[in-house]
């Protein structure tokens, strides 16, 4: 893949732009904060290779073998559960019942009036489905239970009926709608999900030297409180792992909060001061951005946008030949680069200088920052965003926190579990194959049914069975019981006596044996309590 391939933007471009503030919004709001970033505040000359001596990275990066429940993990729900805890699944299953109980009392329904508390147990293999349904895509959820032939599938109504899958669904929430505290807070419903998840993800795993932030975009077609699109900001570590996230809320009443510097010092404020080097793309990077991580002993090398502020005019001028370059560092260290290859790439890093080095491809012979910046490319939200898209579970008509809900729950938790699996165990697998056994041990009735289940909900119902009573049917022939009481109202017992049907099948679970033909026994007899 060549560079000007590698540093393009991605499709989403146009649909993103207007997420988040850049530099330029920021300058109406920083112009007081961050003066010098103002060309008239820097000195730029030519590179000497003046990079700041910052902190060395010595942490050892990968799994935290520290941590004794990773050790104890040895199938993909064990790792899974790393993130999606008792504690976190309690929690789910609270406010469900309590969002439940809070819709019965405002309306009733004839689905409402159906509601059964739903328990840990339950939940899990709600879970399991929603996964499963990721594998097994279909247009509309009626068609996992579905009998026409084209669709039908035996495993979904193994799980769970459709109408409690549905309800389930209808009910699922993560937060008390009665104790919001600020009206404008868009994230209130999601916002305890999301801090439980990213305490988990950052327990579990040692970020990488190279880290990267970058943004997912998650398909929705419904219209979202703050737009029409949701966007995930993850910061990951070169295996793909997300070590922590925050979701974008739109542009908040404090604009400073959602400029895009601040979005990234905010993701990164458990891994400053370590010798980190951070990867971002135009949208993220800026001298200002650069400053503030310097100050924190972190690195950061990224794609460079030809509007942020502070670029030097002879850089921004330049008319470069194919193959050249122009460069400027600052008194900082940083430096602010341009090569022309079938196009101007403008790059900022605060660890390269000018270096050249040999490549394979197109240009063997290209800037390091250039490389290095390639080489990370595949890594990070790349890979994280590939290993997800081909799993996402339908979900269209659902409320979009909701839809953000399994986005986190069923790829962004799925991804980790298995890359911190792959790591440990000495099996590696795909990502395909832990989703299936990831389906079938949340499914599974795992030594059989959980005693702290509401026991209205899990109780074993026996069915009456019809049966069929052997000799000649002349003699053996019986009155259907419904069909002569069904006549006795209507037209009297003397009719009853001479026109019932008789017939031959019988309900053997009964003392007395009562006869009754097929549709009467279907409708009113079978589902009778034993």
């Amino acid at each position: 893949m060549s560079s000007e391939e590698v540093l393009s933007d991605s499709s989403n471009d146009s649909i993103i732009k207007n997420c988040i503030s850049d530099d330029e919004t920021e300058s109406e709001h920083e112009n007081d904060r961050y003066t010098y970033c103002n060309n008239s505040n820097q000195i730029w000359s030519n590179p000497i290779g003046n990079q700041p001596n910052l902190k060395s990275f010595s942490n050892i990066s990968d799994i935290n073998i520290s941590n004794t429940k990773v050790s104890e993990c040895k199938s993909p729900i064990d790792f899974y559960s790393l993130f999606l805890n008792e504690e976190l699944i309690q929690m789910i299953v609270n406010q469900t019942n309590l969002y439940a109980n809070q819709m019965i009392e405002k309306n009733q329904s004839e689905q409402l009036s159906k509601w059964i508390p739903t328990n840990t147990y339950e939940i899990k293999k709600f879970f399991g489905l929603n996964i499963w349904m990721g594998l097994v895509n279909f247009p509309s959820i009626k068609l996992y239970w579905t009998k026409n032939v084209l669709f039908a599938q035996s495993f979904s109504s193994t799980v769970m009926s459709r109408d409690r899958f549905e309800i389930l669904l209808r009910m699922l929430h993560f937060a008390d709608n009665e104790q919001i505290s600020d009206p404008n807070d868009l994230l209130y419903k999601l916002q305890t999900l999301i801090d439980m998840l990213n305490k988990n993800f950052k327990e579990y795993y040692n970020p990488s030297e190279t880290l990267c932030i970058d943004e997912t975009i998650i398909p929705f077609r419904g219209r979202v409180v703050h737009n029409q699109y949701i966007k995930l900001l993850k910061l990951c570590s070169t295996s793909g792992y997300t070590n922590s996230l925050q979701v974008y809320a739109g542009k908040s009443i404090n604009t400073e909060e959602t400029t895009t510097t601040n979005v990234v010092m905010s993701l990164c404020q458990n891994i400053t001061n370590l010798g980190h080097t951070l990867r971002t793309n135009k949208k993220y990077t800026s001298i200002t951005l650069a400053e503030k991580l310097l100050s924190v002993d972190t690195h950061l090398i990224g794609t460079l946008r030809v509007n942020r502020r502070g670029i030097p005019k002879e850089i921004l001028l330049k008319k470069l030949q194919q193959g050249e370059i122009i460069a400027k560092e600052n008194k900082n260290g940083i430096t602010i680069l341009k090569w022309k290859n079938k196009r101007n790439i403008l790059v900022l890093s605060t660890k390269h200088s000018v270096e050249m080095v040999t490549v394979t491809g197109r240009r063997p012979i290209k800037p390091k920052i250039i490389a290095d910046y390639n080489t990370s490319k595949k890594s990070y939200i790349d890979l994280s965003d590939h290993l997800t898209s081909s799993f996402r579970p339908l979900r269209d008509g659902q409320k979009w926190y909701k839809k953000l809900a399994f986005e986190l729950l069923f790829n962004t938790s799925v991804i980790n579990a298995w890359i911190i699996h792959n790591s440990v165990m000495n099996n590696p697998i795909s990502i395909k194959e832990f989703r299936q056994k990831l389906v079938t041990q949340l499914t599974a009735y795992l030594n059989g049914i959980d005693t702290s289940s509401p026991k209205k909900q899990f109780t074993i119902r026996r069915h009456h069975e019809i049966q069929r009573r052997n000799g000649n049917a002349q003699q053996i022939r019986r009155r259907c019981k419904k069909c002569y009481e069904e006549n006795v109202k209507k037209f009297g017992r003397e009719f009853a006596k001479n026109h019932t049907k008789r017939v031959t099948t019988f309900c053997g679970n009964c003392t007395n044996n009562p006869y009754y033909c097929l549709p009467c026994f279907n409708t009113v007899h079978r589902n009778m309590l034993i």
